[in-house]
Order: structure tokens, then C-alpha cells, then sequence
């Protein structure tokens, strides 16, 4: 899934949400495979935002490292 406009605040945003979605409480229960689910939401949305952050840390090194031309 790429998206362009995607930022790190969205991620943490969705990720909060689930994190409320897999609390097992009265009312709340979950099976095996929903849980499962949402583990793997989980897993995919901490890796984009592993890349996403490393690509703007990338962006602001070459911010300050951009060569001039001559």
C-alpha cells in the first residue's frame, strides 16, 4: 500500500485504534482469527511507519548535503 499523503500522525492514529479493537474485555471477545488480523494490521502499519520515517530522516540528510551546481 503506498500512499503519497500518508504521515507518520495517521499511522499512530490507526494504530491506537486497533490497539482498542484487541483489548479482550467483556463484550469484546475476540477469536482466534480476528485476532490474528489484527496483529498482522498491526505488523503492516509499524513496518510503513518504520519506512516512512526513515524516509523523511533521509530527506532532511539531503536537505543539508544538496551539491551546488557549478
Amino acid at each position: 500500500m503506498v500512499i503519497d499523503d500518508l504521515t507518520v500522525h495517521d499511522i499512530d492514529e490507526a494504530l491506537c485504534h486497533l490497539r482498542t479493537k484487541l483489548q479482550d474485555r467483556y463484550g469484546n471477545r475476540l477469536t482466534y482469527h480476528q485476532r490474528q488480523f489484527y496483529l498482522g494490521q498491526v505488523d503492516d502499519l509499524l513496518d510503513a511507519r518504520i519506512e516512512l520515517k526513515a524516509h523523511e530522516n533521509n530527506q532532511q540528510t539531503n536537505l543539508g548535503t544538496q551539491v551546488r551546481p557549478e
